[in-house]
């Protein structure tokens, strides 16, 4: 079967932040169960869908809500990028808007490698419309590896949470689903 030219990318829903604990163990805030089920049913996942999960918890949570009766499969590759701990949102944006233009940072995971781990999971898709629940800066870097996005940071910053993209890989296309 030819690997799959139809994806749903799908970022996690608002996680509860909490100090002392790592980005990556962060659970969904509780009010992001209403915005999540509201996702769902804008994109019309159907009982047996293919859902993928980034094994981080706030992912692996937005995933097992969308699943109806599917199964949720974590998938490691789907984590989001290593990254260091920002206290100031600016000293994130300035950060992120590097990384994504291709600098290497002290601390973050090599663009090549990340983007190299999330496309070895997408590459292994033989079914159209999988559910790829995962994370912002991943999401935006394999995207715009793809060729998907003129401007990354501007994609990446427009993310909600959560938030839906069908992407079609042979036509090069990529929508939202809200």
């Amino acid at each position: 079967m030819p690997p799959c030219s139809r994806l749903i990318l799908v970022r996690h829903g608002r996680p509860l932040v909490t100090d002392g604990v790592l980005p990556s163990e962060w659970p969904l805030a509780e009010d992001s169960q209403t915005s999540i089920s509201i996702l769902g049913r804008e994109m019309g996942l159907s009982p047996g869908a293919i859902l993928l999960s980034s094994t981080e918890p706030k992912a692996l949570a937005t995933a097992e809500a969308l699943a109806l009766q599917s199964g949720v499969r974590p998938t490691d590759g789907l984590r989001e990028v290593t990254k260091p701990w920002f206290e100031r949102e600016a000293d994130l944006q300035r950060a992120t808007r590097a990384y994504l233009a291709g600098q290497v940072l002290d601390g973050w995971e090599p663009l090549p490698t990340a983007v190299e781990r999330f496309d070895r999971v997408v590459a292994r898709l033989e079914r159209p419309g999988v559910v790829v629940v995962t994370h912002g800066t991943i999401m935006t870097a394999w995207l715009a590896s793809a060729g998907l996005l003129p401007n990354p940071f501007e994609f990446w910053q427009s993310l909600g949470q959560p938030d839906a993209w069908e992407v079609r890989l042979g036509s090069r296309g990529l929508r939202r689903l809200l």
